[in-house]
């Protein structure tokens, strides 16, 4: 006999992306640079959103 009040669904598995940036300048990279970053954080951010529990 199977008890079915301990049959949970499966969470989906989880997943990472790593991205690395060569900046320019000093360190911390020049602020047109800095805007890329960001808008590649953003698109990639809808990519996975798009892509989840499918």
């Amino acid at each position: 006999m199977q008890d079915t009040l301990f049959l949970l669904p499966e969470p989906p598995p989880e997943h990472a992306v790593i991205a690395r940036f060569h900046l320019g300048g000093d360190d911390l990279g020049e602020p047109d640079q800095w805007s890329l970053v960001f808008e590649a954080e953003r698109s990639l951010g809808a990519v996975v959103k798009g892509r989840r529990y499918r």
